[in-house]
């Protein structure tokens, strides 16, 4: 997946870049090249007009889903739990007989907890993993409106290539920093 340098190229990520060993995103002085999802994407760095970012967080709905199924399940355990707390089970205490009443054992209510209550707990655990999770994009637009999202792993290096792919823009003419004290444009 390397690519081919133009002559008076140079390549700026990453650093250091080894044309032998396979990179997914390189940056140079005249382009960016991208192999994504969507397969080999290049932009003239001359051509960018907007350079930007995104965090989303792309399992948000899964999350919802598994919290709203988890909630239920963690009333209801709670409910069957609190209903008995404190109360001996029979083994303990043999009630008192009484006739045509038919009584409930503490110790079944609180196993009928302990069945609904582990599923709940993992449910949640599950939704909460599943919310922690980001993805950072870096986003390049060009002048013919081509659109490039490019997906790093984390912020730091999001807002490394952003700024890098911003630099090279700016110094081959495409990306033209505002004059300083310019009013702004209506």
């Amino acid at each position: 997946m390397g690519i081919e340098l133009q002559k008076g190229e140079n390549v700026l990520y990453p650093a250091p870049y080894v044309p032998s060993e396979p990179a997914l995103l390189v940056v140079t002085t005249s382009r960016t090249v991208y192999f994504g999802s969507d397969g080999r994407q290049e932009m003239l760095s001359r051509d960018l007009i907007y350079t930007g970012r995104s965090v989303g967080r792309p399992y948000w709905v899964i999350a919802l889903f598994l919290a709203l199924l988890g909630l239920p399940l963690s009333g209801y355990a709670a409910y069957s739990y609190l209903s008995v707390y404190g109360k001996p089970s029979f083994a303990e205490q043999p009630p008192a007989v009484t006739e045509g009443v038919e009584l409930e054992d503490p110790a079944d209510a609180r196993w009928r907890a302990l069945y609904f209550g582990a599923p709940a707990v993992l449910l949640m655990a599950g939704a909460y993993f599943l919310i922690k999770k980001k993805r950072y994009l870096v986003i390049c637009r060009n002048r013919s409106g081509d659109l490039m999202k490019i997906a790093v792993e984390d912020s730091i290096k999001q807002m490394t290539l952003m700024m890098t792919i911003q630099a090279t823009a700016m110094a081959s003419g495409g990306q033209s920093a505002p004059p300083p004290n310019a009013p702004p444009k209506k």
